[in-house]
């Protein structure tokens, strides 16, 4: 048996429906409004302040990318490698080192400090420096997944916040120092003063 909605029951569903899509606009209004208050706090910031917001944001879609890359390759060599420490140890450090040309990329396009040195310097002291630190994480991380028992990801997600800030640290201390007198050149000039 076929049954018709009359129009008039038709309309009201619409009606009815009306409130709950009114709703949802001004939710999106006020997430709008959350958006732009985060945004009027940011600006308010200092520079550094602003620029270590930059850098977790930097960082946070680097490491997406990274988990993402990682992810693939350790699928990959686990069942293609006999050991699950050797199967982490290949990925961790492949994807680690591929995912340091799209960090530096990101640090380059929203920190205005990585910006100062030339493309390839700063590319060679991203390189330094995060090698450096994807050394010293691989070593304690098998050390924990030989001695410790620790599943890799577990390894991974407590190794990425520590290499993250130790990073930044060491990237700030080489970009303000190596780029200080170029600039401290640059505003004595734009300043008058003869150096």
């Amino acid at each position: 048996m076929l049954c018709v909605t009359p129009p008039a029951q038709r309309t009201l569903v619409v009606v009815r429906q009306l409130p709950t899509s009114v709703e949802r606009c001004q939710h999106g209004v006020q997430n709008l409004g959350l958006v732009r208050g985060l945004m009027r706090r940011y600006r308010s910031m200092d520079a550094d302040w602003q620029e270590r917001v930059m850098f977790v944001i930097a960082t946070l879609l680097g490491t997406l990318l990274f988990f993402i890359l990682f992810e693939a390759l350790y699928r990959f060599s686990y069942y293609s490698m006999e050991h699950i420490q050797t199967a982490f140890t290949v990925s961790y450090m492949s994807a680690y080192l591929i995912s340091i040309i799209w960090q530096h990329a990101l640090n380059r396009c929203l920190l205005p400090s990585f910006s100062y040195n030339s493309y390839w310097t700063s590319l060679l002291q991203t390189y330094v420096v995060y090698s450096f630190s994807l050394g010293m994480m691989t070593v304690i991380g098998a050390a924990a997944i030989r001695w410790f028992a620790f599943h890799p990801r577990t390894v991974t997600a407590i190794s990425l916040p520590s290499s993250g800030v130790l990073n930044y640290l060491a990237l700030q201390f080489l970009f303000r120092s190596w780029s200080a007198p170029a600039t401290s050149r640059c505003n004595a000039k734009l300043a008058g003063v003869d150096v």
